[in-house]
């Protein structure tokens, strides 16, 4: 690759918060766009406009708007002993910081180890980043299901503890055909 798309590839950002230097590796999507608009640089070398939290706040909702992000999201609190309930459009709750959150809670259902996504996120320690971390049903269920593989291996291992060596040797010979078929 050329050098100057190395150049592009990580960015060094001073946090607002700490006052320290982050630097986050851009994926290859976030270089494809990167360089998609490099041309079009403003005059002070950024590659977008760079633009105050709230009006990046209120691009964010018209574009999950346009996306048809509108399921209703319910939130739930208690004033005293007294149950507080409030209905809202995704669309009218998103905000940029919403990104963040998605960043952890995926990539940690990825795999990508805390350490990692911290390096990433700029967080100190895990308790920090704990109130980003939100587990999806559908990675809950994936998840799970390796409890359901292991059954099957446990069955299958209680099977064979009586058979003889004769039998285990066609077994494997068998097992080892159909994995080939289907790979």
């Amino acid at each position: 690759m050329e050098p100057a798309y190395f150049e592009c590839k990580f960015r060094d950002n001073v946090r607002k918060k700490t006052d320290e230097h982050l630097t986050i590796p851009l994926t290859e999507e976030a270089l494809r766009i990167l360089d998609k608009y490099k041309n079009k640089a403003t005059k002070d070398g950024h590659v977008f406009d760079v633009i105050s939290a709230q009006k990046l706040n209120d691009a964010v909702k018209e574009a999950a708007k346009a996306a048809g992000l509108n399921r209703i999201i319910t939130e739930v609190y208690y004033i005293g002993t007294e149950r507080k309930e409030v209905a809202n459009e995704f669309c009218d709750i998103i905000s940029n910081h919403d990104a963040r959150r998605t960043f952890v809670s995926c990539s940690l259902a990825m795999g990508i180890p805390p350490e990692t996504v911290m390096k990433c996120t700029g967080h100190k320690n895990y308790e920090t980043m704990k109130p980003y971390i939100e587990t999806a049903t559908e990675t809950v269920i994936l998840e799970m299901e390796k409890w359901n593989k292991n059954q099957y291996r446990s069955k299958i291992m209680n099977l064979l503890d009586d058979v003889d060596e004769e039998f285990m040797k066609n077994l494997l010979s068998d097992l080892q055909i159909r994995l080939a078929k289907v790979n």
